[in-house]
């Protein structure tokens, strides 16, 4: 793979020897780490390089990523067949296994699609390598690193092509029959946005706060206050047993205590300014923007934000689904089940996220019992429960009892 190689020296001493050590280091040209190293990344109105990964140092960027990629990584994919009627029209479905059960071996299925939801979030593309069996099906598919994988497409036959290098650094070109390329909102038909880089001036801006924040408490003045000569200037000894007579008055063992300074001083409370105050406002403006981007309420995070979105947590979960999580299971889905055959496809469940608290979920069995939707076992099994064992003994028969 084309790379770039530098040298680390690191000196250490032991007693008067001095001992170098040299490490060689290798990063891909695509590799974020090394656009990080070199400082290379989108530029944006407040001057900060930003990347798809300096990003998750905003911590509403990066709680936005795991809770989007980790909620939908919870929802189990299942696949389905359709029952058709003699006419060809689908009445029904079953569940059916296939390898979308255990689609990678490296990674368990949670880690997979939260992976895919990662570069989905991130790069606005992923990318999915198929892995062939022994009949040359699918059996599986390894998600490629967006950044090692550009998109064209082929002017005679119109198809995308992919290029991408493999483990040898051997630039390859692969087609749709080779991997699954699902883009995200794009605006050309061949890649999704990515939208860190359309969000560059937003999340720069973002970006820039927080570090001007770290640079105000490392380099500001954090005093709780002033003390001031009321007449003359006080020599050096005098400041010192000024300064040892309030501290020694300090702490909560001696609240409310009497503090004797041997000057005449003034006490002025350092107070944070109004230019000060509106600066970290616009700290928690960050939070708003990346809800905006990234769709999460912004009541999922920031922990002092009042709900707006109903009564309840139930009704903020369903408008999260709604609003932000469909979207992506959906585009997810739809993409997966063209690998499957034609009367099968896949779908996220979302029973478990929506799922009542216990009282609902049981009157709701007990109407759909009586109404026929369901058998008894089939209710308790809903509820983790076993099935009703027969109680009425079996009549013995004419046959049984002559046998006897």
């Amino acid at each position: 793979m084309a790379s770039l190689t530098w040298y680390a020296m690191s000196m250490q001493l032991f007693g008067r020897k001095e001992v170098e050590y040299r490490a060689e280091v290798q990063l891909g040209i695509g590799d974020p780490a090394l656009a990080e190293y070199l400082g290379i990344g989108m530029t944006n109105a407040a001057g900060i390089q930003l990347s798809e990964t300096s990003a998750l140092g905003l911590s509403a960027v990066w709680r936005s990523v795991l809770l989007i990629s980790g909620t939908i990584a919870t929802l189990p994919l299942k696949s389905y067949r359709r029952s058709r009627a003699l006419g060809g029209r689908a009445i029904g479905r079953e569940e059916i296994e296939s390898f979308l059960d255990t689609p990678n071996p490296d990674l368990t299925p949670f880690e997979w699609v939260e992976l895919i939801m990662a570069h989905e979030l991130l790069w606005g593309n992923s990318y999915l390598f198929h892995i062939a069996g022994g009949a040359g099906q699918i059996a599986g598919l390894t998600p490629l690193p967006p950044w090692t994988v550009s998109v064209d497409r082929d002017r005679k036959s119109g198809m995308k092509l992919y290029r991408t290098r493999d483990i040898n650094g051997d630039l390859r070109e692969l087609t749709g029959f080779d991997l699954t390329h699902i883009p995200a909102f794009g605006t050309d038909g061949l890649k999704g946005l990515s939208p860190i880089s359309v969000a560059r001036n937003s999340l720069g801006t973002a970006l820039a706060g927080e570090r001007a924040a770290g640079r105000m408490f490392k380099n500001g003045l954090l005093l709780g206050g002033i003390l001031r000569p009321k007449s003359e200037a006080l020599t050096k000894t005098q400041r010192d047993q000024v300064l040892d007579g309030l501290r020694s008055q300090a702490g909560a063992e001696n609240a409310g205590d009497v503090a004797f300074i041997p000057a005449p001083v003034e006490f002025s409370p350092w107070t944070m300014s109004a230019a000060d105050a509106q600066f970290l406002e616009g700290r928690h403006f960050g939070i708003e923007e990346c809800s905006r981007w990234l769709g999460v309420p912004k009541e999922l995070l920031s922990a002092s934000g009042a709900t707006s979105w109903g009564s309840g947590i139930q009704e903020l979960v369903r408008s999260f689904r709604v609003m932000c999580l469909a979207g992506w299971t959906t585009r997810l889905e739809q993409r997966l089940s063209m690998l499957l055959p034609p009367s099968d496809f896949c779908e996220f469940d979302y029973s478990g996220l929506m799922q009542p608290s216990p009282e609902q979920e049981i009157d709701l069995l007990i109407r759909q019992v009586e109404a026929g939707l369901l058998t008894k076992d089939e209710a308790r099994a809903i509820r983790n429960l076993p099935a009703l064992e027969e109680t009425e003994e079996t009549p013995i028969t004419e046959t049984e009892t002559t046998d006897a």
